[in-house]
């Protein structure tokens, strides 16, 4: 369903009509689940109207909609945070909606979300739910601000009896990226869950792949041109950092199990 909106609203966006046009043309076509095409090419033209456009179809009863609206909204930040927990909480019942609603509420990283998203894990007990919570957490902690608290709450649940929380757990600690995440995740690698040891596998590649020099100085703020003799150190140390874990993933090449296999060489092709 997805692929078929976002091929709809390319070619609505390729047209030069106005945009206002082209939302009369998909109303006046009859296309099934217009209201999610309406609710992406809102999402497309960031302006206070569309965002109260979006805002006003939160509420419509189709699933495929309020999954367009809940991604649409998280482009716009803080600003749709108050609008985002409204749809939490009105469909605390669908599981189908609710993890779409929580991967976008992923997005927005503030303390008061972050606050949120624990809360909710601390009372949720549907396991599917909990591992979408866990990997929201997990995106907030992509800000450096949060990865360490991030780390603190997400670390518990790697060794969590449930294999479903445990693999939310893997993904999580990928998005934080701290030495702590890392070694965590180094050891999830022994996990007797295939499904797990492959999201572990996965997070690794990601950590170790070529944007992790630059997101380093990043963070920090450094430009490595005024700072010569830290660059030379972040960057031997990180040269032994990727090389302990290319090794790492790379013990899982020969696997029996496919989909560690497969993995793997989704891992080592980000090196």
């Amino acid at each position: 369903m997805h692929e078929k909106v976002e091929a709809l609203v390319t070619l609505a966006l390729l047209s030069k009509r106005h945009l206002g046009y082209v939302i009369k043309d998909i109303e006046n076509s009859g296309v099934k689940n217009s209201h999610a095409i309406k609710a992406a090419l809102f999402a497309s033209k960031k302006s206070p109207e569309s965002f109260n456009s979006l805002a006003s179809m939160r509420g419509n009863p189709d699933d495929e909609v309020k999954i367009t609206v809940a991604r649409a909204l998280a482009q716009y930040g803080n600003a749709s945070l108050d609008l985002l927990i409204e749809m939490y909480k009105a469909n605390h019942e669908n599981n189908y909606v609710l993890e779409a609603i929580i991967e976008a509420l992923g997005e927005i990283k503030t303390e008061e979300n972050f606050i949120f998203l624990l809360e909710q894990l601390n009372y949720e007990e549907e396991e599917y739910i909990r591992k979408a919570l866990i990997i929201a957490i997990g995106s907030i902690g992509i800000d450096e601000k949060h990865a360490e608290r991030a780390y603190f709450e997400i670390m518990p649940h790697s060794l969590s009896k449930s294999s479903i929380i445990r693999e939310g757990a893997a993904i999580a600690l990928g998005r934080v990226g701290t030495e702590e995440a890392l070694n965590s995740l180094q050891n999830m690698l022994e996990d007797q869950n295939d499904n797990v040891q492959a999201s572990a596998i996965k997070s690794l590649g990601k950590l170790g792949g070529n944007q992790t020099f630059s997101t380093l100085f990043y963070k920090r703020g450094i430009k490595p041109e005024n700072h010569v003799r830290e660059t030379v150190q972040i960057r031997d140390a990180l040269e032994k950092r990727t090389e302990s874990i290319y090794n790492s993933i790379f013990n899982f090449i020969n696997d029996p199990k496919a989909n560690i296999r497969a993995a793997t060489a989704e891992a080592l092709g980000n090196f």
